[in-house]
């Protein structure tokens, strides 16, 4: 189904949000007549509740029936705004406190309805599958690696239980030479926009992406030493190492350490990965080189090689990299984004500023009453 305006926004439902608020607004403005004591325009404001209550009420109803289903939601949503309206209509000038409290009984009453509605109660059980051999597999190797999946057969809540670091996955921030590295080693095109990654056509899974080859390489790069998938990949590079059916697991054989130096003769040699954080990372090498991390180059990473600051610079135009000298050297990298700093700086002064202003708005009031 297409509406008019709704294929300009990314998520057409952000349009009903919108249409809320100007709600929202129109009706608080006739709230605000209805609460006053004389009516100087000489119309029913109620008039002007009416007015958009049966649009939004025509518009819901337009949506279901193209849909070719009544929802409860729609059902709910009708029957709030008909007591609201009818609050307005039976509630005369003489009772606004009784209409104020109505009012807001229904709002809470609206509440609470819309939240049962959305809230689906599960058992631990049902919401985190129980480890099978796949998960036991992948989280029980001290290595660290990235496992990736065409068809989300690891759900991020699995993998962060079980402390399996994936590739794939919902991820609404992207990086456009991220988005670029991934559609050439998983072989699906990402032309548009998708919060997932990589993303699902059709919205199923399971199958949306079978019809794709991965390249071993560029995933092994990328640190991914397994591929897990709900159908099978027939791609060079990736052995099967399980026999017992759905999922498939896959090992790459093309799989690259997270971190490593590359020498001269641009062969991989292993270096020493002393810790290991999204934020911190402290490795030793002896080695000449350039050492690569596998990991996305981006602004506020900071580099020291023997305590000297270093500029880092991009490996294969997504990675991060550092080139060191022979000999013995200890190379940390810090995360300090400038932005985030700037921005505890304002926020402070913000603060500090609007704490002076009440303090003396109130000292100015409080003169002024003596």
């Amino acid at each position: 189904m297409r509406l008019p305006l709704f294929e300009w926004q990314r998520i057409p439902t952000r349009i009903l949000f919108l249409a809320g608020v100007f709600s929202a607004i129109i009706l608080s403005n006739v709230i605000s007549e209805i609460l006053k004591d004389e009516d100087e325009s000489g119309f029913d404001p109620i008039f002007f509740l009416v007015i958009p209550t049966i649009f939004l009420v025509l518009l819901f109803l337009g949506i279901q029936l193209v849909n070719k289903e009544i929802s409860n939601e729609f059902i709910w949503a009708t029957i709030v705004a008909v007591l609201g309206v009818l609050i307005f209509r039976l509630i005369r000038k003489n009772k606004k406190k009784v209409m104020i409290i109505l009012l807001g009984f229904l709002m809470l009453f609206d509440l609470i309805g819309s939240d049962i509605q959305m809230i689906e109660f599960r058992s631990l059980e049902n919401v985190f599958t129980p480890k099978n051999k796949t998960t036991q597999l992948l989280s029980e190797s001290g290595e660290l690696f990235r496992v990736y999946s065409p068809s989300y057969s690891i759900p991020q809540e699995i993998a962060a239980i079980e402390r399996i670091q994936l590739l794939d996955g919902i991820d609404p921030m992207q990086l456009r030479q991220t988005v670029d590295y991934m559609e050439a080693a998983a072989g699906i095109p990402m032309d548009q926009y998708s919060v997932t990654m990589p993303p699902f056509k059709t919205g199923n899974p399971e199958v949306d992406n079978q019809d794709f080859l991965p390249d071993a390489r560029l995933l092994g790069k990328m640190n991914v030493k397994y591929v897990v998938s709900e159908f099978p990949i027939h791609s060079k590079g990736l052995n099967l190492i399980n026999s017992s059916g759905i999922p498939y697991v896959y090992q790459n054989r093309y799989f690259l350490p997270r971190i490593y130096l590359m020498n001269d003769n641009h062969n991989v040699d292993q270096v020493d990965v002393r810790y290991y954080s999204p934020n911190q990372i402290t490795i030793s090498s002896d080695r000449a080189g350039t050492i690569v991390f596998a990991d996305v180059m981006y602004p506020g990473w900071i580099c020291k090689v023997d305590g000297v600051p270093i500029p880092l610079k991009s490996y294969d135009g997504l990675f991060r990299s550092v080139i060191v000298n022979d000999g013995n050297h200890i190379i940390e990298l810090n995360y300090r984004p400038v932005l985030l700093y700037i921005g505890l700086a304002v926020s402070v002064v913000t603060w500090v500023l609007l704490v002076a202003i009440l303090l003396y708005y109130f000292k100015k009031k409080k003169h002024h009453v003596v």
